[in-house]
């Protein structure tokens, strides 16, 4: 099953850098000229557009990542992140955040409950705990 789930997305445009170590559940929904590298877990209900890179170690939880964003070796939980914004390295993004576009959310930052606005840069070691609006 998993298999043919991943030669599915390859077909429609997705790279797998190393298909067997990528696991992808059924329901989940991949743009063209996405990359998805070694050690992804990708579960049901996800929706990934076009131009992303998701790299290794990543997972990804009903999250809706939009156009041309990079996660790198991070957690994305039922949130939203927007276009051009770069995640990671090992950011911790927790249920009901969205991230706006072209934000960059550095190393080890969680966020939770959190609206990040356009162009916001938040830098290493940050945590966002409740409920917080934070403006670029």
């Amino acid at each position: 099953m998993q298999k043919r789930i991943n030669e599915y997305h390859m077909r429609n445009g997705v790279t797998m850098r190393n298909p067997e170590s990528v696991y992808i559940e059924d329901g989940v929904e991949i743009g063209n000229d996405t990359e998805i590298c070694q050690n992804v877990t990708i579960k049901s209900g996800t929706k990934i557009g076009s131009d992303c890179v998701i790299g290794s170690g990543s997972m990804l939880d009903r999250a809706v990542i939009h156009d041309g964003v990079d996660v790198l070796s991070s957690v994305i939980l039922e949130s939203e992140v927007d276009e051009g914004t770069h995640v990671g390295p090992f950011a911790y993004i927790r249920p009901n955040c969205h991230v706006g576009k072209e934000v960059k959310v550095g190393d080890f930052v969680e966020l939770k409950n959190s609206n990040i606005d356009d162009g916001t840069k938040i830098f290493t070691l940050h945590t966002s705990a409740t409920a917080m609006s934070v403006k670029g």
